[in-house]
């Protein structure tokens, strides 16, 4: 297993908050929310499994260095928080499954160690 990195939501800044009105569409509207680094395919996971528990969201997504949203005006304030949430829920899983993975490695680091004093005990017996 490999270790995963937490990922934040940079301040959202109103002036400059890239939102765009999907084409054809009268109510709908993408919005970008930048992060502070791209997400891997672990912390990736966490984040769209959580997205689907989560009907109250419209459609979010990762591209690149921000997560993007499809949400509606009345819906954009709640949209938003629902998101940061699910980013912190992310991360939150992200240092459960890091504390695992060092809990595994610790381990097997252990086994190693253990492994090779039994084999020199074994080679301390054929000497006797």
């Amino acid at each position: 297993m490999e270790f995963s990195k937490v990922v934040n939501l940079k301040p959202i800044d109103p002036g400059k908050i890239k939102i765009e009105m999907v084409p054809g569409s009268e109510n709908n509207y993408t919005v970008w929310l930048e992060v502070d680094s791209e997400p891997d395919s672990i912390w990736t996971k966490f984040f769209y499994d959580e997205v689907t528990k989560n009907l109250q969201i419209g459609q979010a997504m990762i591209n690149g260095a921000s997560v993007t949203i499809l949400t509606t005006l009345y819906d954009f304030k709640k949209n938003i928080e629902s998101l940061k949430k699910i980013v912190d829920y992310a991360n939150q899983q992200v240092e459960q499954h890091n504390n695992k993975v060092e809990q595994e490695r610790e381990e097997q680091r252990r086994r190693e160690a253990k492994g090779k004093e039994d084999i020199k005990k074994m080679r301390e017996q054929l000497r006797l």
